[in-house]
């Protein structure tokens, strides 16, 4: 996301004395000169800052998205795209550096933890190559072969440690004999 805070200000109309008394109810430290840096990328936002503008640029989204007509800061096809349109929509203004969340896709769809997890292996069984990282959170589209290898190293390796996981319970109940409910062989 290119610039989030900015975005966030814009999209719901704030003055900066409005988004900064807005933003110190999360970060009481937060004054107009942090926000003017933070808006003009001079530094990054804390993490309660950051959740806060995501949470209400997505309740905001999702509402602008149900009407009908105004000038809308969304692409006008986005009702029309469908949730996987949506999804890719972040997709593309992340990186791995600001990955677009899950909890953010949970907001902006209406659809909890587990939905949004299937929609992305959805998309991956198609081909789209998103990129996540166990070490950090959220989700990016893999711009260069660097990224999609990172990825294909990782799953890769879950793929095998499951398959290993398997293996020793093939192998570990060869010969045993499974107990009944009653607590009998």
């Amino acid at each position: 996301m290119e610039n989030l805070i900015k975005e966030w200000r814009t999209t719901c109309g704030y003055t900066q004395r409005q988004a900064v008394a807005r933003l110190q109810q999360v970060c009481p430290g937060l004054d107009a000169a942090l926000l003017s840096k933070i808006e003009h990328g001079l530094c990054e936002p804390s993490s309660p800052v950051r959740e806060y503008a995501l949470k209400e640029l997505a309740s905001r989204n999702v509402e602008i998205l149900s009407e009908s007509q105004g000038n809308m800061p969304l692409q006008k096809n986005d009702a029309e795209i469908g949730d996987f349109g949506l999804v890719m929509r972040e997709l593309r203004k992340a990186d791995k550096f600001r990955p677009v969340t899950k909890e953010y896709l949970c907001v902006l769809l209406h659809k909890n933890d587990r939905e949004v997890r299937d929609m992305i292996k959805q998309m991956r069984d198609r081909g789209v190559r998103i990129a996540s990282s166990s070490g950090s959170k959220g989700y990016w589209l893999a711009k260069t072969e660097r990224e999609y290898n990172n990825l294909r190293g990782e799953l890769i390796g879950r793929a095998k440690a499951l398959l290993t996981t398997v293996a020793r319970m093939d192998a570990s109940t060869e010969g045993q004999e499974v107990m009944n409910l009653n607590g009998s062989a």
